[in-house]
């Protein structure tokens, strides 16, 4: 049991310390030794976790994009439009933590990646596609009940609010101030209420 807890404990601070240098440095700048020397753990470990920088990545993208444990309508109720606002709220809450001027690991490995690691590109692309269809599914049942004849398509505007996350991420880091993604999210928001017109 006391091996187990410690097999757990090892590979969780590889994870930990590999994403705050990915962060802060980038895949690309963020070397295994960085990795090793920062968690005071030998390379050997490391390597008895991950076969490479890259599975490594792929273990924190994928631990990072594990689903929530309760679902929309546990955090928020029936009320489908009701669920809309309080994810919207909830990213707003969440935008005025300090910790957001590090940014978004999928993002950041996505941006940096992409083009040539296709394996990572997918696991961001499914991350994405999910949160983007969750967000849909509470928009289309919204847009039923309050706004049947509302002409935008929900899954459109579901991506257009992943766009502004993202993007508000990387003008927070550029400018060191997480007000911005709060700005940008408020904005969404007072969209959406035109949308449904409340």
């Amino acid at each position: 049991m006391r091996k187990a807890q410690e097999h757990s404990t090892t590979k969780e601070t590889f994870l930990n310390v590999a994403n705050d240098l990915m962060l802060t440095k980038g895949y690309d700048a963020t070397a295994v030794d960085d990795i090793c020397e920062k968690a005071g753990l030998t390379k050997g470990s490391f390597f008895h976790y991950f076969k490479s920088k890259e599975g490594l990545a792929k273990a924190l993208l994928t631990r990072k994009c594990s689903g929530h444990l309760k679902t929309n309508e546990e955090l928020y109720g029936p009320d489908p439009l009701k669920r809309v606002y309080g994810q919207i709220d909830m990213f707003i809450e969440m935008s005025k933590n300090p910790q957001v001027a590090k940014g978004c690991l999928k993002g950041t490995l996505a941006h940096e990646l992409s083009d040539t690691h296709p394996e990572i590109r997918r696991i961001c692309q499914e991350y994405f596609n999910t949160m983007a269809e969750n967000f849909a599914a509470d928009l289309r049942a919204a847009k039923a009940q309050y706004a049947p004849k509302a002409s935008f398509e929900p899954l459109s505007v579901a991506k257009h609010f992943i766009a502004i996350l993202q993007g508000s991420l990387i003008l927070v880091k550029t400018y060191q101030d997480r007000h911005l993604a709060i700005e940008n999210i408020k904005h969404f928001k007072k969209y959406v209420e035109l949308l449904f017109q409340k």
